[in-house]
């Protein structure tokens, strides 16, 4: 998966231990062992789109992204992957979600529209 793949690049072996997937009715992503199990990071999800060539992926992380704020408009530490009112400490990602809009127009402003 990308989120380990840039780890590893940085930071050398990440341990399969600290690498969690979860996959829920709402979501899916990397996830970790100091948040709860099933609960997913918004700011991982928001990597893998910024380095996705893909605007199909990017589309689908950044609605994803949309419906997990906890109903307060906030981007959270993490979210539970089957239950989008339910997440972690509130963070002050929202510039980083910004950045992932523009860049994913940026990239699709050429594309055919059936892409998008």
């Amino acid at each position: 998966m990308l989120c380990g793949w840039l780890l590893r690049a940085h930071l050398g072996p990440v341990p399969a231990a600290e690498v969690r997937l979860h996959a829920g009715g709402e979501l899916a992503g990397p996830g970790s062992p100091h948040t709860p199990k099933g609960y997913v990071w918004p700011l991982a999800l928001m990597i893998q789109a910024l380095t996705s060539s893909d605007p199909r992926e990017r589309i689908k992380i950044f609605r994803w992204l949309l419906k997990m704020q906890c109903g307060n408009g906030l981007m959270h530490e993490s979210v539970n992957a089957n239950n989008l009112s339910q997440c972690t400490r509130p963070w002050c990602a929202e510039a980083l979600l910004w950045a992932l809009l523009m860049h994913h127009l940026t990239m699709t402003l050429a594309a055919p529209p059936n892409v998008l």
